[in-house]
């Protein structure tokens, strides 16, 4: 997969998953891209989003004055198999400051050759994601986003009791892919497989409704699972916070 093509699914489905407090969108021209609220909050807005895989630092700050950014976080992703050191050390050069990295993935799904765990659902009726949101105490998503195949999202939950201790969620987009969101296992479930039953499920799911791409960011924490589920790396994002 190219990178422009799975940045394409990241902004996507990232701006999703924010619209459920206001608004979120995204534009892109070739290697600069802007994500922010849509339509602009006049007061208490969210920081804007800049995402570039253009490591000269020069050009970026040229893109943020152009394109009249305000507030905002950079997202700067290494492509594989460039090292970040270089381009980091450039960029802090300039007065940016690194807050942190994640692994870039991509897979084409495919049947999974792992047991599926018959008890990890897939959550599609309202009367499901209400209790969902009751057990979270928070509002997650709009429910008519998960009504039926073709819905914008799909969830799949695994729960004890009445409570849910693992969640994942394939967002759908225009791209030629989709993007995984919010993949979750509750502290006292981990290390016993319950990500990679949930990924397992989803793209089992994604295979059999003829999703072509899978793509997502990593904490380092979790980025030894993937490979084992099929995912190729892409590169690493760097999310820098810019000189004031």
């Amino acid at each position: 997969m190219k990178l422009e093509q799975a940045v394409d699914i990241f902004l996507y489905g990232f701006c999703l998953g924010k619209s459920i407090h206001g608004g979120f969108g995204h534009r892109r021209d070739g290697q600069f891209a802007l994500m922010a609220d849509d339509p602009p909050r006049k007061s208490r807005g969210r920081a804007s989003e800049v995402v570039t895989w253009n490591l000269n630092p020069n050009w970026v700050k040229q893109k943020v004055e152009e394109w009249d950014v305000g507030r905002y976080f950079l997202c700067l992703i290494v492509p594989e198999p460039q090292d970040i050191v270089a381009p980091k050390m450039d960029f802090k050069d300039q007065g940016f400051r690194l807050l942190g990295t994640q692994p870039f993935f991509w897979t084409s799904p495919s049947p999974a050759n792992g047991t599926l765990d018959p008890c990890i659902q897939r959550m599609s009726a309202q009367s499901e994601l209400a209790r969902f949101e009751r057990a979270q105490r928070r509002r997650t998503f709009d429910s008519e986003w998960f009504d039926g195949d073709d819905s914008p999202v799909r969830l799949y939950c695994k729960w004890d009791g009445s409570n849910p201790v693992g969640w994942v969620k394939s967002v759908k987009t225009p791209f030629g892919g989709n993007w995984v969101s919010d993949l979750y296992v509750a502290p006292g479930y981990r290390r016993q497989g319950l990500a990679t039953a949930l990924m397992t499920k989803m793209l089992i799911e994604d295979h059999r409704l003829g999703v072509e791409a899978s793509v997502l960011l990593s904490s380092h924490a979790g980025a030894g699972l993937y490979p084992r589920l099929g995912y190729q790396r892409l590169g690493t994002l760097l999310l820098m916070r810019p000189p004031s």
